[in-house]
């Protein structure tokens, strides 16, 4: 297998991500998941705004993911998140899923 950037925010606003979670590196959260779309995993940049009755997510690239069905797991998306992290130096990460669904369902991550 092998990664590869992403098309550019222009030319992909908005995205449907499934078998989805949320990890936190270092004090930024990310979204990961797979996009059906374009047949990839994906990690997200950081998350700015969570809407999970909506099931919306913004990051700080601009980019919009519509969260489809349950949180989950997927080979291609775990494949590319151990990548991400690797290309980053860090293994220090915390899958924060559980706790973030159980939450208040509407909010803004902290600065």
């Amino acid at each position: 297998m092998s990664i590869w950037d992403v098309p550019n925010v222009d030319a992909q606003p908005e995205l449907t991500i499934e078998c989805w979670g949320f990890i936190r590196v270092i004090n930024d959260w990310h979204l990961s998941g797979y996009v059906p779309r374009n047949l990839e995993g994906r990690v997200s940049s950081a998350i700015v705004a969570l809407d999970l009755e909506g099931g919306r997510v913004e990051t700080k690239s601009g980019r919009v993911y519509r969260l489809m069905g349950a949180p989950g797991l997927n080979p291609d998306a775990e494949y590319v998140l151990a990548q991400w992290l690797a290309i980053y130096g860090t293994d220090d990460y915390e899958d924060i899923t559980d706790e973030v669904v159980a939450r208040e369902r509407t909010f803004v991550t902290p600065d």
